[in-house]
């Protein structure tokens, strides 16, 4: 902070320096004179701001005079075109007294007849008014925005509020003949006023989005031409008609203020207009639909319910005719007609299936079959059918009770239907268990019909029948199944094993038909001797001819164990030659696998030391039994090579021994040597 005023300190020195030197430069090029620095100033003001606005409005200089909040309300009310003498006088005196002073003393903006001049008495409002004139015809329109910013740029120095005032002022001079439009789209002044300001000063975001464009006279007939035609337009599709020119035309000319209001009471009475006739629309299309789908099934009480609400909604027409065209009539007595026609149609075959059987549904019945269906028919002015229904309704109800005793027939087939579910795991005697008692109900079906035609009935057959269908297929599937077991290959311990299990699952579906899996027990009880053989014949343990010797003594114990009336889906020899082929090709992979695992080149076998010689010794005299003379001989010319390493090994020993000895003693082992050799 020290440091801070030092510097402020000096550079007020310094100014007061530069003061008395009084070496002073303006950035002008018209000479200012003058000898005091006031008067210079003053001179410099003159020369920059040489058409500047004069706005002898007080009160701005404190915060308590108000004169901002009254600018404000003075520059809405010339925006909004209320402003005149008559508006002044009616004001409180300190408010009249600003207003008469900026507007009438000093700008001399009131006409004699107290209406705001198009061109003030002050000269440099005037010019000012003349230039924004002549830019306005020029270019059509002008922005809110560039006009503040040019007005409080020299030579005019106005401030925003004088400059607002002033732009307020060439506005409601001219009122008739301007539009103003915000985003490119005409907008009302008081819509726009409720954005324009920011507290009591003009908001620039607001001014700069908004343009003052000119409508002629021409261009302002044209709206009152359609205007006009729009207010006497009574139909609702007129109404939208002229509700699309409006846009239309807007999009070439600007709505001129005193019309803007008119514009925006024919266009919301139009957007109601153009609901009303959605809304008609929809239900048009709606009901259509809803016929269309009644007209396929051939449903007499839909399409009476139908015509009836069509009936009723050109009635609500009927109440404001004058709002509808005779084509939407027209449209609308097509659809009722051709819905009566259709009604009449489909009504007999319709009503014979119109029944209940549930005393409790008998009151729900009668109301939708009289209040609903039969007022539906008598607005149509079907009489005729209305008696047939009223006949029909009182016969089913009074045979009630009958109709009872088949719903119970009906929810006993329902239930048993429902509660039970057909599928690959079915057991054979279920499945014909429920065929038992499927047909015992469609006995009772077929009794309880009788000669009429009752739909829950036949319903019920066609659940009972279609039950019926899904248990006989599957009992065909378990058959086909089980048939598939003769058709087996047995080439592998894999085939057996996936046999088994498929005779453990058909044992578990035929499970109490005992006539029907003796079979199956004879076939899963080999399948289980086979199995115990394969893994026996499979031992890595046993010799080629070890393996034949076996097989052949199991395929007698096999043919020794079947009985005279067992019977099984494969030839005993020949499931064990095939057992015999695949547990070959086991043994001929591991004898290789071994035999590439253990068996080195001899070259490499010529560099192993002692240890690595005997380790592979060791191994090469075990061979495993499945190996082949081929594959023995392999073994034995590599147990030699290695057996030759080891005798290499000793002899380098023995002389690495006798050369540690000395003269004499090598002399007594070579003639020991010699003795034994």
């Amino acid at each position: 902070m020290e440091r801070k005023e030092k510097a402020l300190e000096q550079l007020r020195n310094q100014f007061r320096k530069l003061k008395k030197n009084r070496d002073l430069v303006f950035a002008c090029e018209k000479e200012i004179s003058g000898n005091r620095i006031k008067n210079i100033l003053t001179n410099l003001f003159d020369s920059i701001y040489s058409d500047r606005i004069p706005f002898p409005f007080d009160g701005f200089h404190t915060i308590k005079g108000n004169a901002a909040k009254d600018c404000q309300l003075f520059t809405t009310e010339l925006f909004s075109g209320n402003l005149n003498q008559a508006w002044i006088s009616a004001r409180k005196v300190q408010q009249r007294n600003r207003a008469v002073t900026v507007l009438h003393e000093s700008w001399q903006a009131l006409a004699r007849d107290g209406s705001i001049r198009k061109k003030p008495g002050n000269q440099r409002v005037g010019r000012i008014v003349d230039w924004l004139d002549h830019e306005l015809k020029q270019a059509k329109r002008l922005n809110l925005g560039s006009i503040v910013r040019q007005l409080c740029k020299p030579p005019f120095g106005c401030n925003i509020a004088s400059a607002g005032m002033l732009i307020g002022v060439f506005v409601a001079a001219r009122k008739e003949l301007i539009a103003l439009t915000r985003k490119d789209v005409t907008i009302g002044m008081a819509i726009w006023l409720q954005d324009a300001f920011q507290g009591n000063f003009l908001n620039m975001a607001a001014l700069d989005e908004t343009n003052v464009q000119l409508v002629s006279e021409e261009e302002s007939g044209e709206w009152n031409s359609l205007l006009d035609g729009w207010d006497l337009e009574r139909t609702y599709f007129g109404q939208k008609t002229f509700l699309e020119k409006a846009i239309d035309l807007d999009r070439q000319i600007p709505i001129p203020p005193s019309l803007y209001y008119r514009y925006e009471l024919f266009k919301d009475r139009a957007s109601e207009a153009v609901a009303i006739v959605e809304k008609w629309n929809n239900r048009i299309e709606q009901q259509f639909e809803h016929l269309q789908r009644a007209y396929e099934r051939e449903n007499a009480g839909n399409l009476s319910r139908g015509a009836a609400s069509l009936i009723r909604l050109k009635q609500e027409m009927l109440s404001k005719e004058e709002a509808w065209t005779k084509e939407q009539f027209d449209q609308i007595e097509s659809l009722i007609q051709r819905a009566r026609q259709a009604a009449v149609q489909f009504f007999q075959k319709w009503l014979q299936t119109q029944v209940v059987i549930d005393p409790k549904a008998v009151g729900e019945y009668k109301h939708r079959m009289l209040k609903l269906i039969g007022e539906n028919l008598k607005i149509m002015e079907l009489h005729d059918e209305f008696q047939q229904l009223e006949e029909h309704v009182q016969k089913i109800v009074s045979d009630v009770d009958r109709r009872a005793r088949i719903k119970v027939i009906v929810d006993e087939v329902k239930s048993f239907v429902e509660s039970r579910r057909v599928t690959p795991a079915s057991k054979v005697a279920e499945l014909k268990g429920w065929l038992k008692t499927v047909k015992n109900m469609k006995s009772v079906l077929e009794d309880a019909k009788g000669k009429d035609n009752i739909p829950q009935i036949t319903k019920a057959e066609g659940q009972i029948q279609d039950f019926e269908k899904s248990c006989r297929e599957q009992l065909s599937a378990h058959k086909n199944r089980a048939s598939l077991i003769w058709e087996t290959e047995l080439m592998s311990l894999q085939d057996v094993k996936n046999t088994a299990q498929e005779v453990r699952t058909l044992l578990t579906i035929y499970d109490g038909m005992e006539e029907d899996v003796e079979d199956f027990h004879v076939i899963s009880r080999f399948l289980g001797i086979f199995e115990n053989h394969y893994h026996h014949l499979a031992s890595i343990d046993l010799t080629g001819d070890e393996l034949n010797t076996k097989c052949n003594g199991f395929v007698e114990d096999v043919i020794e164990m079947l009985g005279d009336d067992d019977e099984i889906p494969w030839d005993i020899e020949e499931t064990y030659k095939k057992f015999i082929l695949s547990i070959s090709e086991q043994r001929s992979s591991y004898a290789e696998r071994w035999l590439d695992e253990h068996i080195p080149l001899d070259k490499k076998i010529s560099t192993f030391d002692a240890k690595g010689a005997n380790q592979l010794r060791a191994i090469l005299q075990s061979p495993p039994a499945v190996l082949d003379k081929q594959q023995t001989g392999r073994v034995e010319h590599a147990l030699k090579a290695c057996n030759e390493r080891l005798d290499n090994l000793e002899i380098d020993g023995l002389l690495a021994r006798f050369q540690r000895l000395s003269k004499e003693a090598r002399m007594i082992f070579l003639k020991r040597a010699q003795k034994i050799i």
